[in-house]
């Protein structure tokens, strides 16, 4: 990973890559962003855990709070705060 981008930046570019905006496109994505509206199911999160752990090479493990990511900021907060409680 480039020095140069923040954790939350490589996780978002992470998510971007997951998204299924119905018209092709690719929407806007901001922290109140809904996974929902953006096609984002659960086995697209999966995917993408797998692949921050890849990036970041830690271990997440997947609790009752997956469940309740409803929206970016939900994922970025929470995958953000795996990195840095794992690479503190």
């Amino acid at each position: 990973m480039s020095n140069d981008v923040s954790v939350e930046d490589r996780v978002k570019e992470i998510v971007t890559k997951y998204i299924k905006a119905d018209d092709g496109s690719t929407p806007e994505l901001t922290r109140e962003t809904e996974l929902q509206t953006v096609n984002l199911e659960s086995l697209d999160l999966i995917e993408i855990i797998f692949e921050v752990e890849d990036e970041f090479d830690i271990d997440i493990e997947q609790d009752e709070k997956t469940a309740e990511l409803k929206t970016l900021g939900d994922v970025l907060d929470w995958l953000t705060g795996n990195i840095e409680e794992q690479t503190a």
